[in-house]
């Protein structure tokens, strides 16, 4: 594997109605069904109960887009995903969702390559340090409004 961009966890919620993921308990919370974000959910849900709080109410879509309409039409109080793709739903919803809490849960990001293939690993790895140094790279990531997940060094298998 290759690094890219390290994912990590970010809520996102109305705007004018931030919902503190650390104080979540009976809110009514969207997230992407199969991935790691239901879990991470599902705990924090669990914790509000065993705290004696209401549980957060998990509302799972099958897309990601679905779980982003929840939020803006009001139906849920927040949505859980990777940051890069909260960042993302701010930007194309004109100011209707707002970044809620801290990221956080940092996982790399990466391009998978057999390990028989290092010529196209190192390749890959090459690509990703031009770009970084000609500034296409912080471009690309500034396009979608993800350059605080930016890396400065493409590692071949980190």
């Amino acid at each position: 594997m290759i690094r890219a961009l390290p994912g990590k966890a970010q809520w996102a919620s109305r705007a004018g109605e931030p919902v503190d993921p650390d104080d979540a308990c009976g809110k009514r919370v969207a997230v992407q069904a199969g991935t790691v974000q239901v879990e991470d959910i599902e705990a924090r849900s669990a914790a509000c109960v065993d705290a004696g709080d209401p549980e957060i109410v998990i509302e799972q879509f099958q897309g990601q887009d679905q779980a982003t309409t929840s939020v803006v039409s009001g139906k849920n109080d927040a949505m859980l995903a990777d940051s890069p793709v909260c960042a993302y739903a701010v930007q194309q919803t004109n100011g209707e969702l707002e970044l809620s809490g801290d990221i956080y849960d940092s996982a790399p990001y990466g391009y998978v390559v057999a390990q028989d293939q290092t010529g196209f690993a190192e390749a890959l790895a090459e690509a990703l340090d031009a770009i970084i140094a000609d500034g296409g790279y912080e471009q690309a990531l500034s396009n979608w409004g993800v350059e605080a997940g930016g890396i400065t060094d493409p590692a071949v298998n980190p």
